[in-house]
């Protein structure tokens, strides 16, 4: 019974006031919206692009509303619909930005300014920390393709000042995908996960993963699932 925004939900033109709504009709009418786009996003025949929205955005965000709403097997579900991919850093050349149109964990980019723009002013003023940093191997894509070194030190490589990433500032990723599904799995079964083993890293690390995502994703649910302490072994 709480109140929330007013809902306009006219087409047109009216010389009305519009009323704060109660936050449980502010929640029904935004999953009445995303249901009917998903269901027009199925039946259109549009290619994918993450300058417009589109179907796996759409999943994600319901999931985002489940995880609020806490109906924790709803953004499970949302999230499995989505097929949320990761991007090949092996693929990636060192002239390659993470942050391109190309890759498919951005499911959709929106804002003013371009990503460069927010590289540029974090040069700077927002190096990585040297925990963070100690964290990846010499050898580790995610070191040499999420940051950019200059003089030993490390700093976000979104883009160069010179060029563009073609994408802006803000996007919906996958990471929010396998974020929302973990974080569904640990309150649905009351578990407080607080991160894994160096044995259980070892052995994620050293598996070579045939089944690709999916796989993993399995391996750590059924982990979550059958944990009795703060630590994933």
């Amino acid at each position: 019974t709480d109140l929330g925004v007013p809902v306009n939900d006219v087409v047109g033109m009216e010389d009305r006031k519009f009323v704060r709504e109660s936050v449980a009709e502010i929640y029904r009418q935004i999953e009445s919206d995303l249901k009917e786009a998903i269901t027009c996003f199925k039946a259109s025949n549009l290619t994918k692009t993450c300058f417009r929205w589109n179907l796996p955005a759409t999943y994600l965000l319901a999931s985002r509303v489940s995880l609020y709403k806490k109906e924790y097997d709803k953004a499970i579900e949302y999230v499995i619909a989505a097929q949320p991919q990761l991007y090949d850093l092996s693929a990636m050349s060192d002239d390659d930005y993470f942050l391109n149109e190309k890759n498919p964990e951005i499911l959709f980019t929106y804002g003013y300014y371009l990503v460069s723009y927010y590289a540029w002013l974090a040069k700077c003023n927002f190096p990585i920390s040297d925990d963070l940093q100690a964290l990846y191997g010499d050898n580790d894509w995610r070191l040499t393709h999420f940051f950019y070194k200059r003089r030993a030190v490390y700093t976000a490589r979104k883009s160069e000042t010179s060029g563009t990433t073609g994408i802006y500032g803000y996007a919906f990723r996958t990471a929010e995908a396998y974020l929302n599904r973990a974080e569904a799995y640990a309150r649905k079964y009351k578990k407080k996960i607080g991160g894994l083993t160096r044995d259980a890293k070892t052995k994620l690390q050293s598996y070579a993963w045939p089944g690709n995502v999916r796989e993993l994703q399995h391996a750590i649910e059924r982990a979550v699932i059958l944990s009795d302490g703060p630590m994933l072994r």
